[in-house]
């Protein structure tokens, strides 16, 4: 897409008054280094340990805690939204 020099010289003067540097060419975007493709997956897997974490320890313990250990798994299914069937 071919821009006029009107609407560059505009993007320009307001780059420079933002103090930003702005290119209008689509080969402006470089491929993200690999020290930062890491560290997003570490930050994907650290979120998702803790969620882990939180579904299996951290929410169990605390209704067994608040509704006892006799209707701890009622509790659980009613928080997790799982039908539990009594035996």
């Amino acid at each position: 897409m071919h821009h006029s020099p009107d609407v560059e010289a505009a993007a320009a003067a307001t780059a420079a008054a933002e103090g930003d540097a702005v290119s209008l060419t689509s080969d402006s975007r470089r491929p993200l280094p690999l020290y930062r493709i890491l560290l997003i997956a570490a930050l994907q897997v650290g979120s998702s340990f803790f969620s882990f974490m939180c579904l299996i320890v951290v929410v169990p313990t605390q209704l067994a805690a608040i509704a006892g250990d006799a209707h701890k798994g009622s509790a659980v299914g009613l928080v997790l939204g799982v039908e539990c069937s009594r035996s």
